[in-house]
Formats: structure tokens, C-alpha cells, sequence
């Protein structure tokens, strides 16, 4: 799927008691399962935790346009989701992303520790459109399972990465270290991901 218009792209951190997270995590699989059944628009939606416990959690989701998104949002499974994050929720930071390169290649459901996503937040040099430049050159043979980039704040240069199953070299990590100023990655650790495959957007 050749996307010719930017997408929806929200990144969420949200934090739980520890008692809390397995209820959470459930609710997260069969929202993202579901919607990813009835829901042709809803492009991807990842559940994943940095922490042992997995009290800091990052949830990413891509839909087609805000008419596809209103039907995710609209949904049972998601308002029955998001009754229980009301109530166990301590925290909630949501960041609309602005993509600038998205590309996968297999569709994934999964839910587990099965695969490997690496999430990089970064800021960029005065060469920032360099840097988007050899973004325009990326092709699948180049990413792992899947990869996305976009912008948190294009005017102060802030950035985020994030890959699926990254290659060993990653090469997306390669063009970062070159222009970046600032660094912070991590390794998430997966819930729950559903994607579809050969999405394709570059800005």
C-alpha cells in the first residue's frame, strides 16, 4: 500500500502500577487483534514496555486518515480499552508525529517477546535536510521488518526512529549517527503488534 498522503502517527507513554499491567496488556491485545480484523484503515498499532516491570510503556499507532481513525475511536473494543486505561493509568504523554518515512514488509499479529523494536529519539544538526534526503533513498532492502521516521518537533529538530527486526549495522542507525546531535534508544520490549505489509510512504 503506497501511501500518498501523511497518515496519522501518534506515539503514547503511559505508565501503570505494576498489579495493573497484565489486565492492561490483555485489554491491549484484543483491541489491537480486533481492530486490526475489522478495521482496513487502522495501518499498525504496537504495545510495547522499556522496563522490567513494565510500568513505562510506548504505544504507537498509524491509520490511514482521520476518517479511518474516527472508526477505530468509535469502536467497542476501543472504548471498552479505554475505560480500563482510565482507571489504571497513571500517566499519559501523547505525541502527534509528523512521518516522514514509513515502510514494512511482512504483516505481524503477534503478542509477546517475539521480536525486536529499537526506538530512537533524536536531534539533528544544521544538515537536517541532508539527512532527509538519504531518507528519500531508503528501500526495503535497507530495513528490517519495518521502519518509520518522523518528526516530534521539526522546528527544534527533535526526531523519532522507530524499527522493527532492525538488520545488524542497522543502516537507519548509521545515517542517524551521522547527523545527529542527541541520542536516547531503547529496547522495547513487544505486548502486542499488528502491522500491515508494503505500507510505503516517503515523504
Amino acid at each position: 500500500m503506497k501511501l500518498t498522503q501523511a497518515p496519522i502517527f501518534r506515539m503514547y507513554h503511559l505508565t501503570i502500577a505494576q498489579q495493573d499491567q497484565p489486565a492492561f496488556a490483555s485489554e491491549g491485545t484484543h483491541n489491537m487483534f480486533t481492530s486490526f480484523e475489522n478495521e482496513p484503515g487502522t495501518l499498525m498499532m504496537y504495545a510495547t514496555h522499556d522496563d522490567e516491570l513494565g510500568e513505562s510503556n510506548f504505544v504507537f499507532e498509524l491509520y490511514q486518515d482521520m476518517n479511518h481513525y474516527q472508526i477505530h475511536a468509535d469502536s467497542p473494543q476501543f472504548k471498552q480499552y479505554g475505560q480500563l486505561a482510565q482507571k489504571v493509568l497513571t500517566g499519559r504523554e501523547m505525541f502527534e508525529l509528523h512521518p516522514e518515512l514509513i515502510m514494512t514488509t511482512d504483516s505481524i499479529k503477534t503478542n509477546g517477546k517475539n521480536e525486536h523494536m529499537v526506538l530512537s529519539e533524536f536531534t539533528l544538526n544544521s544538515d537536517a535536510d541532508e539527512f532527509q534526503n538519504n531518507l528519500k533513498k531508503f528501500t526495503t532492502n535497507d530495513i528490517g521488518t519495518a521502519v518509520y521516521v518522523a518528526t516530534k518537533n521539526k522546528q527544534k529538530g527533535k526526531w523519532i526512529s522507530l524499527e522493527v527486526n532492525p538488520t545488524d549495522n542497522s543502516a537507519m542507525q548509521q545515517l542517524i549517527q551521522k547527523f545527529q546531535i542527541t541520542k536516547t534508544k531503547r529496547d522495547l520490549i513487544v505486548d502486542t503488534m499488528v502491522n500491515r505489509p508494503n505500507i510505503e510512504y516517503n515523504l
